[in-house]
């Protein structure tokens, strides 16, 4: 696989470079602004085979500026990397802040009826 085989997708829309110039200029760009940004991992998955590890993580995103109180937010992490003679080299990296799940809001299911939906209950009708 050539060295210029990379890409680059963050959670800004801006945020997204293919090959190896392009993620460069982009990571440039990104450690020149004024803040810095870590991510502390509380779950990570990771498989593995010939040479090939796909990773997805859960994170806490923090900001880091001149102000003494901290932003956070969740943050998520996927990539794919591969074994080299000179080490793991990331091939694809995404990151993404989740958006909060919605609240659920559910009828009492009638006594004699278990409470339940389907998708074929929420399917449009067939064309005749």
């Amino acid at each position: 696989m050539p060295e210029d085989d990379i890409c680059y997708v963050g959670s800004e829309s801006a945020e997204r470079a293919d090959g190896r110039a392009a993620v460069t200029a982009l990571l440039t760009n990104l450690f020149a602004r004024p803040e810095a940004y870590s991510r502390d991992v509380q779950a990570a998955s990771i498989f593995t085979a010939d040479g090939i590890a796909y990773l997805s993580c859960e994170a806490t995103g923090r900001v880091h500026t001149d102000d003494p109180d901290q932003q956070s937010f969740p943050y998520r992490l996927s990539g794919l990397l591969q074994h080299t003679s000179s080490g793991w080299r990331w091939r694809a990296c995404h990151g993404c802040e989740p958006t909060p799940t919605p609240p659920t809001t559910t009828r009492p299911a009638a006594p004699d009826q278990p409470h339940h939906t389907s998708p074929a209950s929420h399917a449009a009708p067939a064309p005749n």
